[in-house]
């Protein structure tokens, strides 16, 4: 049974969703697309680099409505304006909401920096 305090959180995230949320499209790992609302947290990059070359890595926090994501899982993929972010963390489940932890990451060749650089 959910609390009145459980209900009304239920209700003021979901008002939250519809207002500031934006539409992205979800993939659990064994099933189909769907699209759903969901708030976007901003990105953090980080760029590790080595000899070979190195990897951007890009995180952001993303929440999503149980109603229409039951069981979001890691490995899932999140596709938010035509980039697919990887789900590798479920920071929190409650009041029916998920916020999730989710990853980008492209590996770039030293040769590959050099071929951008001479075509601009």
């Amino acid at each position: 049974m959910t609390s009145t305090f459980e209900g009304h959180m239920k209700k003021a995230n979901e008002a939250l969703l519809d207002e500031f949320g934006k539409q992205i499209s979800y993939i659990p790992k064994d099933g189909e697309a769907s699209t759903v609302i969901a708030s976007i947290g901003p990105e953090d990059v980080i760029r590790e680099d080595n000899e070979q070359g190195g990897m951007q890595i890009k995180t952001r926090n993303i929440v999503i409505p149980l109603a229409e994501v039951s069981a979001p899982a890691i490995d899932d993929i999140v596709t938010i304006e035509e980039e697919d972010w990887i789900v590798t963390g479920i920071i929190n489940i409650n009041s029916g909401i998920a916020e999730l932890q989710c990853r980008w990451n492209k590996a770039q060749s030293k040769h590959h920096e050099m071929h951008k650089t001479r075509a601009t």
